[in-house]
């Protein structure tokens, strides 16, 4: 009788397991499966994710860029103008590598880059000259990982707020004589809270926001902050593990989204309460080893 329970309790853990595995790998494949974090101030959310070898960009960056100019929107457009119109083409990079990798491929062996990358790299050029800058997710429908982009936002301390960059089509954003960040661009296309005036800087090397193969501006719908997974070697291997990764992994913030609450309780289950499940049942197998070795000893 012990037995068959015992088979049965083993046979139990290995179809949570593999349904587990299974279902993590549907949910990250259509991007269910994301550490999503409710705020109640968008601009309150700094985050410092510069990879170590972030200094290095002093070296490859041309004097007058890495040289801050005295007028905060002339550097901040000298800047993103530079990021946007540094790649010929638009071709995928190796997303394993640091801004400073990225930017120097680019620089040195004619490398590409996409929205991804761009936003990394002017994140973290960004960061290097003295500014406070982070990455930002963009998803037009929550469960589909194809109508996604990335911009960059930078701290203004003339407005005392965030404002977006877009280096992929060399865009910054203007509402009421002032520029904008992501969500509240958001809120201008969702819920006309305003009007938009885009300053585009017109580039021959630059995409064109309006041949996009979706309409640009749907791609606001869901606007997350991002906290990067910029750990190296064998810490990014361990931060890619449940519980772990809820501490070390990317993670996300988002203003009050009613679309991520359920995200946020499917990454729970998956990454926190199910792996926990599984350790206390490893333990109890332990014990109950132990516990039968010393009756046998006995």
């Amino acid at each position: 009788m012990l037995s068959k329970f015992k088979n049965i309790y083993y046979g139990f853990l290995i179809g949570i397991f593999v349904v587990s595995i299974l279902s993590i790998y549907i949910l990250k494949l259509n991007q269910l499966l994301m550490n999503v974090e409710q705020v109640q101030d968008y601009n309150s959310v700094t985050i410092d994710d510069r990879y170590s070898d972030n200094y290095k960009l002093k070296n490859i960056l041309p004097k007058e860029i890495f040289l801050n100019d005295k007028n905060f929107e002339d550097d901040i457009k000298k800047t993103l103008n530079y990021v946007a119109t540094v790649i010929e083409g638009r071709h995928i990079s190796n997303p394993n590598l640091t801004g400073y990798q990225k930017l120097n491929n680019i620089l040195t062996q004619n490398g590409g880059g996409i929205c991804g990358d761009l936003a990394m790299i002017l994140q973290e050029i960004l960061i290097v000259k003295g500014y406070i800058a982070r990455t930002i997710q963009l998803i037009r429908q929550v469960g589909s990982s194809y109508d996604t982009h990335v911009v960059t936002e930078v701290y203004s301390p003339i407005q005392k707020k965030f404002i977006l960059l877009d280096p992929t089509f060399n865009l910054m954003f203007k509402s009421s004589d002032n520029y904008i960040n992501a969500n509240e661009l958001k809120d201008i296309v969702l819920y006309k809270k305003g009007k938009l005036n885009i300053l585009e800087n017109i580039k021959t090397k630059v995409a064109k926001y309006k041949e996009y193969y979706v309409d640009y501006f749907s791609l606001y719908n869901n606007v997350l902050i991002v906290r990067a997974n910029n750990s190296v070697g064998y810490k990014r291997m361990f931060s890619k593990l449940p519980i772990l990764h809820n501490y070390l992994g990317r993670k996300y913030y988002v203003q009050n989204s009613d679309s991520m609450k359920g995200i946020s309780k499917v990454y729970e289950l998956f990454y926190i309460y199910i792996p926990i499940f599984f350790l206390l049942n490893i333990l109890l197998l332990i014990l109950l080893k132990i516990n039968n070795r010393n009756k046998r000893e006995i």
